[in-house]
């Protein structure tokens, strides 16, 4: 008896050694260099007069076919604000009521059309489809969204919510089968303990109201770190389908891995890290994880943001926050990779020049912060271009 619970002792002790120098692997980068062959030039810059009443601030937007902005405003969540790029003019506004819409507020969108437009119910689960007036197209309720035990458990029993981490990024819409791509949290959208176990991403069809898959748990830095814990939203993945393939990122590991969207299989997995990247802090133990301390580990860590795909430049890319340093502007490296994921372009802004990012099909929307005018939104159009030989 003592020896077989020697053995015991001596088995975990080796397992959990393996865990930690799983972790300690994944968390450190393993940058592979940067080819340096495309350039970003700022191919327009547009200021856009906001109307009365509205805000020059955005909490989530989406360009549509690369020339009409949708946004939220960071201060009024049902107000949906649309602008011509090409004329550089406010459009309208998709107005949402709280009362019958099913949701407190705009977090995941997504434009499929001008009159076709999905949104991610909150702080209910659901669904719904308005047109560019507001009005309800559609609904799935958290009854067609149930997620039944064989599909995944740790889903089902005490329910779940839809990622709105990198808002449209983890939400994402096929036509060809009527399907939305979910990352999905345990419980609510808001997830505390992170628990690797659980499968993450989900296929729905809209038509049949059901889920065709749950797959693909946790992998890197978030697999290995056990019940250990970081702030809410560094659990939750980023998703990105292009194609036959999945690109599943987070913010804090610096790989990209890779499925198969025909058997829902990792194929791949590489580090994608730029040469700013460092490792990350040890998430803390559950016992030491009050509010306060992950606030503060929170705020210490450097992270990633959502992978993106450039359609017309076939590339991808992401950004990295850097290590807040005292008395320095905090900076954020953009990072673009060609469609093998060799860093292509690196280079370090500060976090004003580039506060909020949206992917283009060539490139970028860069929206700086705008303080000395409160009455425009300011746009740089920036496009990938490949460096002469």
């Amino acid at each position: 008896m003592q020896r077989f619970l020697t053995a015991l002792i001596i088995l975990a002790s080796l397992y959990s050694c393996k865990g930690r120098e799983s972790w300690s692997y994944y968390s450190t980068p393993h940058h592979r260099g940067c080819k340096n062959s495309v350039s970003l030039s700022i191919y327009d810059t547009l200021k856009i007069r906001v109307p009365d009443r509205h805000y020059n601030f955005f909490h989530n937007v989406q360009i549509y076919q690369d020339s009409i902005l949708y946004g939220v405003n960071l201060f009024d969540g049902l107000r949906l604000s649309v602008y011509n790029l090409k004329s550089s003019c406010f459009l309208y506004d998709i107005l949402l009521d709280r009362n019958t819409s099913g949701t407190s507020g705009i977090e995941n969108f997504r434009v499929v059309s001008k009159d076709s437009i999905f949104i991610a119910t909150t702080p209910k689960l659901g669904l719904i489809l308005v047109d560019s007036r507001g009005k309800g197209i559609d609904r799935w309720d958290d009854v067609d969204m149930h997620i039944s035990p064989n599909k995944e458990p740790g889903l089902s029993a005490n329910g779940f919510g839809i990622s709105t981490n990198s808002f449209l990024e983890n939400f994402q819409y096929e036509a060809d089968s009527s399907s939305m791509f979910f990352v999905l949290s345990p419980v609510t959208a808001r997830d505390e303990a992170g628990s690797p176990d659980i499968s993450r991403h989900g296929i729905y069809n809209l038509d049949k109201r059901q889920w065709e898959k749950i797959f693909a748990p946790y992998e890197g830095v978030l697999k290995h770190k056990g019940m250990r814990r970081y702030y809410f939203d560094m659990h939750h993945p980023y998703q990105l389908v292009v194609g036959d393939k999945m690109y599943v990122t987070y913010p804090v590991d610096h790989r990209v891995y890779i499925y198969s969207m025909y058997d829902y299989k990792m194929i791949g997995e590489k580090d994608i890290s730029p040469s700013s990247a460092v490792r990350f802090p040890r998430p803390l133990e559950r016992r030491e994880a009050s509010q306060q301390k992950l606030v503060e580990l929170r705020n210490s860590t450097p992270y990633y943001g959502p992978l993106y795909y450039h359609s017309s430049a076939d590339c991808f890319s992401r950004f990295y926050n850097l290590k807040q340093s005292v008395g320095k502007e905090r900076e954020r490296a953009l990072v673009i990779y060609d469609k093998d994921f060799n860093i292509v372009y690196e280079k370090v802004y500060p976090m004003k020049d580039i506060s909020m990012i949206v992917p283009l099909s060539d490139g970028f929307v860069f929206l700086p912060m705008n303080n000395e005018d409160a009455d425009t939104i300011l746009l740089i159009h920036s496009a990938i271009c490949n460096k002469s030989v």
